[in-house]
């Protein structure tokens, strides 16, 4: 779950957000393609800039980038080097557990609302693998008490990632989305 972190900005939500920035603000994103798609759909989604028509949302680039509505520059780096270059630019997008390890995840001025489906990270087991030993156990396990336990548990960061369906349904917990 992507937010957007700045030492700069004064912002607490994404309206006040949208009106503090202003032409030539520099905003950091990742620069590998998975990770960079990702955040320019984010800033999209906060009507920032517009993207190619029809584009596959999954597999945008700056390129992809058709009109820049906010006149933000957005400058690709490493995703480790993002918090430690706050200081230096307007703001930076900053995934979930790079925030956790920076120490700064509760201080996201808005974090993406809903991960688009093509977006987001799956663990399947191909058919043909379904009936193997590895397979039952990675899904008893993940299914598990035990494992919600840890996923719910505050000393861990999980609790407060967006959660998928089944999950929610199956233990009546809210999704964080």
């Amino acid at each position: 779950m992507d937010g957007i972190y700045s030492q700069k900005l004064k912002a607490k939500n994404k309206e006040e957000l949208v009106k503090e920035l202003k032409p030539g603000d520099v905003i950091t994103v990742p620069y590998d393609p998975s990770n960079q798609s990702r955040t320019l759909c984010f800033l999209e989604d906060l009507g920032l800039f517009k993207l190619k028509p029809g584009i596959i949302r999954g597999e945008a680039l700056l390129a992809d980038i058709v009109e820049n509505v906010s006149g933000v520059v957005v400058r690709p780096i490493d995703e480790g080097l993002i918090p430690r270059t706050l200081s230096e630019v307007t703001a930076g997008i900053i995934s979930g557990q790079e925030a956790e390890y920076a120490g700064i995840f509760d201080q996201a001025i808005v974090r993406e609302i809903i991960t688009p489906a093509e977006l987001q990270i799956i663990y399947a087991i191909k058919t043909s693998n379904l009936d193997t030993q590895w397979a039952k156990d990675f899904v008893e396990a993940v299914q598990s008490e035990e494992f919600r336990n840890v996923i719910e548990d505050p000393q861990y960061s999980y609790h407060r990632y967006v959660k998928p369906a089944w999950y929610v349904e199956k233990w009546g917990l809210p999704s964080n989305q």
